[in-house]
């Protein structure tokens, strides 16, 4: 069917008559600019079954549509946010009550680890967990790329961890090369462990191998728990307007930045008298729950597949640091909670907001008819790389997660026909 041709006079009377729809209330020239081609595209789209003299009050009637939805969506999001603020305000503890959550022993070793840090490693986990401020933003008032600013994150939290751990542990470490290494295996930075030749290190120093463990399995979000309600009334005072505001940085001071602990979960490592016990009782509940397994399934041998997200080599779930090292890998998942479904054909799974690593379907139609937030998946796939051209491919944004996972640097590539679904 051929298309009709309108005047460009037609056109002009159709521009003008959006603009000055729009412009009586839509006030933003950002906004009202993309109103008007928003406006101008539905108009096109159904020029071909109007007469030319019709178009304008059709054109009068798609504005007033878009600025009842755009009113309608403004007030949604301020309803949203004021109810969010409000909640906050209702929660946030006084400072006394937030102190008295928080282990005293603990609190010592944040302060003694963030004393250790170097003082731009401590400005910049002070600007992304305290002040809540963007890598993007970062990048931008420093001159540098994103991914730069990102890979400084991860590597400032690594040895966040690595002190905190010393601290707590309150171990003297025999060698300068020590706390290197250790910086490595917090980091879970393979390359540079390899140039260390850490496992030889890890051999010869018993102090280091006592420690590594902890720091390998680093991402349970005990201390994020732990100092929550720091954070959170550090945050109010932060945003809060008068005397409050005011008195942000006598705040902080007496703080000690402990607030900085949002680091993507340094833990709380128990002592070895204590690892021991819990790695003994675990035998103990794993030998018994196959033995009434065995006996349900008259008389079945195998073994029941652990729920959760691996490699070969590594648990997933707490997500570990310098996952891009592993690209290539294999990944098995055993019921495995999906948090979000996003895009046409890719999905987060994982335990909360930070602990999470997105799927993506390849081979297969789209994911939504199927797999719903809420439910657990099982499937097998390949850990692989993912970058901006990716991303925006997938139709991801910030709200979805773009940032994270463009932090995290991969995701998961699975064949639809391996995934199975539950609840």
């Amino acid at each position: 069917m051929a298309v009709r041709v309108r005047s460009d006079a037609v056109m002009a009377a159709v521009t003008r008559v959006l603009s000055t729809t729009m412009r009586r209330y839509v006030h933003d020239p950002v906004v009202l600019e993309d109103l008007c081609h928003e406006g101008l595209a539905r108009v096109l789209a159904a020029a071909d079954h109007l007469d030319d003299d019709v178009l304008p009050a059709y054109a009068t009637v798609v504005a007033q549509n878009l600025v009842r939805s755009h009113a309608r969506t403004e007030r949604n999001r301020q309803a949203k946010h004021d109810r969010a603020a409000a909640t906050a305000a209702a929660t946030v503890p006084p400072p006394d009550e937030a102190w008295s959550r928080t282990d005293p022993t603990e609190a010592a070793a944040m302060r003694t680890a963030l004393a250790q840090l170097l003082a731009s490693d401590r400005d910049l986990l002070t600007a992304i967990d305290v002040g809540e401020q963007s890598v993007g933003d970062i990048a931008d008032r420093h001159g540098a790329r994103e991914g730069t600013v990102r890979v400084r994150v991860l590597r400032a939290r690594a040895r966040l961890r690595t002190r905190y751990l010393v601290a707590l542990r309150r171990v003297d470490l025999p060698t300068d090369r020590c706390l290197v290494v250790l910086d490595a295996l917090s980091a879970g930075d393979r390359t540079r462990q390899r140039d260390l030749h850490v496992d030889e290190h890890l051999d010869d120093c018993e102090t280091c191998a006592s420690l590594a463990e902890s720091l390998v399995s680093r991402r349970r979000p005990a201390l994020l728990v732990i100092f929550a309600p720091v954070i959170a009334w550090w945050r109010w005072l932060h945003r809060s307007p008068g005397p409050a505001a005011a008195s942000t940085a006598v705040v902080a001071a007496g703080l000690g930045l402990v607030a900085v602990l949002v680091v993507s979960g340094a833990s709380t490592p128990p002592p070895p008298s204590a690892l021991a016990t819990t790695t003994t009782a675990t035998t103990t509940a794993t030998t018994a729950t196959t033995a009434t397994t065995s006996v349900t399934s008259a008389g079945a041998a195998a073994t029941p597949t652990p729920a959760g997200l691996r490699t070969p080599t590594q648990v997933l779930l707490p997500v570990p640091a310098g996952l891009a090292a592993s690209v290539g890998e294999p990944i098995t998942a055993t019921s495995v909670p999906v948090l979000e479904v996003v895009g046409d054909e890719s999905f987060w799974v994982g335990t909360s907001d930070t602990d999470r690593l997105l799927v993506t379907l390849v081979g297969g139609t789209e994911s939504a008819p199927t797999i719903g937030a809420g439910q657990t998946v099982s499937f097998t796939g390949t850990l692989t790389a993912v970058d901006a051209a990716l991303v925006a491919q997938l139709g991801i944004d910030e709200s979805e997660g773009a940032g994270l996972l463009l932090a995290q640097g991969v995701a998961i590539a699975v064949a639809e026909d391996t995934v199975t679904s539950a609840g």
